[in-house]
């Protein structure tokens, strides 16, 4: 009980500190629109880049960055992402991840990186080093980040980078499969759904046995856009991680976690944005007793110039 009132203390000081950093962020943005009524961009064309901001939907420039649960919603044509998440469980100590974002010709396609990276933290097992190299494409199959409803599945593929003896990666390479819909509910309510399936068909592990592994994930969140630069996110989360082998040998492992978080953005002139994030997933039922804490750092910027 004593753990779960630290993390929530935890929770409310960065959710105070968000509260009250955006009021700064309201004020810049203000000042930034009133300069930007007085642009000719015939003019001066290169003021796009400094203005993007605006040209996104008042209530929906963070709708892209999901915390726990995936959003369909893809990066825009021209501008990359680069985010971090750290992770810490009372059970299984810290994990990170590191990934990548790049639209594909248009916002229309999408490929992404992911990379579980615990060389400056020890897991719970002591260990440190790369896992496995995941690697994504996605496209729009209905509508697009303007939409009310947004579909976009994908498809990807792991490769085995990860140490078996360390118990950093599955031993073999893997294919996945999502199914992620997002759907404006009203101008500042969104509704995030995602159905994934991971599955390894020759995963090993450090004695050098051979099985199949299944994962199976159910993700549902629902974003708040308290303002256009802070978000406030509640997130459900469902995995089940399946193994066999020729022996008949089956493991079975349930998660389950709801979690509350916040995001927020910070804009600059030049076209990067900022955006930090942290959530506090909260086991329930299998996973009951597990508290966690996540904190997320995404770093967006174009990696073109805008044709004049």
């Amino acid at each position: 009980m004593l753990k779960i009132r630290i993390v929530l203390f935890q929770f409310a000081i960065v959710l105070m500190f968000g509260a009250l950093s955006i009021d700064a962020i309201g004020q810049s943005e203000q000042r930034a629109t009133e300069d930007s009524a007085t642009i000719d961009p015939k003019a001066q064309p290169n003021e796009k880049a400094k203005t993007r901001e605006n040209e996104k939907p008042f209530d929906r420039f963070l709708q892209s960055n999901g915390l726990l649960v995936e959003t369909a919603y893809h990066q825009e044509a021209g501008e990359v992402q680069h985010s971090v998440s750290f992770a810490r469980s009372s059970r299984e100590g810290w994990a990170s991840v590191v990934s990548q974002e790049w639209p594909v010709f248009s916002e229309k396609h999408q490929v992404s990186f992911s990379l579980p990276a615990d060389f400056f933290i020890k897991r719970a097992d002591g260990n440190r080093g790369a896992g496995d190299l995941a690697l994504e494409y996605s496209y729009f199959l209905i509508g697009d980040n303007k939409s009310r409803v947004t579909v976009s599945p994908g498809v990807g593929f792991s490769v085995p980078t990860g140490s078996i003896a360390k118990g950093l990666g599955a031993g073999g390479p893997g294919a996945s499969a999502k199914l992620p819909v997002s759907v404006m509910l009203t101008r500042r309510l969104a509704s995030n759904s995602t159905v994934e399936l991971r599955y390894v068909s020759r995963a090993r592990n450090a004695e050098g046995d051979r099985f199949r592994l299944w994962n199976y994930e159910v993700g549902q969140s629902f974003v708040w856009f308290a303002r256009p630069k802070f978000n406030v996110l509640v997130e459900g989360v469902w995995e089940r991680s399946k193994a066999a082998n020729s022996d008949g040998f089956r493991e079975i492992e349930n998660e389950v976690f709801v979690s509350p978080g916040v995001r927020w953005a910070h804009v600059f002139h030049n076209g990067l944005s900022i955006i930090p994030g942290v959530a506090v997933p909260i086991g329930v039922g299998p996973s009951q007793g597990d508290h966690r804490i996540v904190f997320y750092l995404a770093i967006e910027h174009p990696f073109k110039r805008a044709r004049e």
